[in-house]
């Protein structure tokens, strides 16, 4: 089975109807074979979007769905990998921390695919959009 990240974005688009990137976002996921991967980062930056949104129990039901999927992996960053990304951040000044980190846990963990509408990512990444 094939690992992919999904990115924030992605998340968002998914679960809001309203986002401009919700049909494509629903598109792309609709019976993909992989086991989807992201990070505590990540979780968090949907949560925190959401509830800005006013809609922080939509925020909290899918963290709650993503936490007890079984087809989904939450990477957690050690301090090493954080600093890793903090170099990417500071070589790319386009790009935040938390978009700095899937590159590095990506790396970790052989995976060579992600699921973003965002277009600030590393040369060798291929995002799926």
């Amino acid at each position: 089975m094939e690992n992919i990240f999904l990115d924030s974005d992605f998340i968002i688009a998914l679960v809001r109807p309203a986002d401009e990137n919700h049909i494509r976002a629903k598109e792309l996921y609709q019976g993909l074979p992989i086991q989807n991967i992201l990070s505590d980062h990540v979780l968090d930056e949907v949560v925190t979007y959401l509830g800005g949104k006013n809609e922080p129990d939509i925020g909290y039901e899918i963290a709650k769905k993503i936490l007890s999927a079984e087809h989904t992996d939450v990477l957690f960053s050690k301090r090493e990998e954080i600093v890793e990304a903090l170099e990417i951040f500071n070589k790319f000044k386009t790009l935040s921390l938390c978009d700095a980190l899937p590159v590095i846990l990506m790396k970790r963990n052989g995976i060579r695919k992600i699921l973003s509408f965002d277009s600030d990512l590393i040369p060798g990444i291929q995002r799926i959009h």
